[in-house]
């Protein structure tokens, strides 16, 4: 039920939901902003496919352009230690 009604706040006020992660390189896809909001706190480890895939793809859509907006910490980041699998993943801005 809460996701359900944090999707209906969303799609109210224009932000576009997507099932799927697009292919940026074949689809030729530009975003202004990108929530990243795959992983929190309890996260450890690296990430796994399909996240890493993801998270590679959240990293080209920022060369591209895009600002990427982290919730909480960065996906794939440990919350103490930072980037441990070393991706290089640095988003624009973090919010919690």
């Amino acid at each position: 039920v809460h996701y359900a009604k944090l999707v209906k706040q969303c799609t109210d006020v224009g932000v576009e939901i997507l099932e799927d992660f697009p292919n940026v390189v074949d689809d030729g896809i530009k975003y202004d902003a990108i929530v990243d909001a795959i992983f929190g706190f309890s996260f450890k480890g690296e990430p796994r496919e399909p996240f890493a895939s993801i998270i590679l793809g959240m990293m080209q859509m920022q060369k591209d352009g895009a600002t990427i907006v982290s919730v909480d910490v960065p996906s794939g980041w440990n919350v103490d230690e930072g980037d441990v699998a070393q991706m290089g993943f640095n988003p624009n801005m973090l919010i919690s």
